[in-house]
């Protein structure tokens, strides 16, 4: 082998050599970019699933504002509904000449009606105390017999007239 043809496999070793390295560098880099994209498509989906948790949590909110609306209003409501009974006995002592057991029947029932009122506005407060984590709710048993027993003589009057 003489001079120049050592010259050219040595420049073919070269060039191989070369185009060699490159090829590891543009697989390198195409390794890189995979990575940078698989990265940049992880980052669109988490963004995604953002988006998603943030309108469940919007929409949780929605129903939250609605259901405390119309909890107030029925709490209005509830609320009304002993006091009116409780004025409506109080104004019956007060324009009426009753007799003894009559009257005292009513004092009872005015008095019943404003323990409720009471109970109610606890119960009101108890409810504030839950929202807030600082109450832990325990269910419990009632009479129900007893709670028809309470209401029934409230519209006894009612009945009577």
């Amino acid at each position: 082998m003489n001079f120049e043809d050592n010259v050219k496999s040595q420049i073919v070793s070269l060039l191989l050599i070369i185009s060699l390295i490159s090829l590891i560098g543009f697989f390198g880099l195409l390794f890189v970019l995979s990575k940078i994209l698989d990265n940049e498509n992880h980052d669109k989906i988490s963004i995604q699933n953002s988006r998603i948790e943030i309108e469940n949590l919007n929409t949780k909110l929605l129903d939250n504002d609605k259901f405390r609306k119309e909890m107030i209003s029925n709490l209005s409501h509830d609320l009304r509904t002993p006091l009116a009974s409780t004025i409506g006995y109080l104004e019956l002592l007060e324009e009426k000449k009753l007799e003894p057991p009559v009257h005292q029947e009513y004092i009872g029932i005015a008095h019943l009606e404003a323990k409720k009122l009471s109970s109610m506005i606890a119960d009101l407060f108890e409810i504030s105390k839950l929202e807030s984590g600082h109450v832990i709710l325990n269910e419990e048993a009632f009479n129900i017999q007893e709670l028809i027993s309470d209401i029934i003589p409230k519209y006894k009057y009612i009945l009577d007239a």
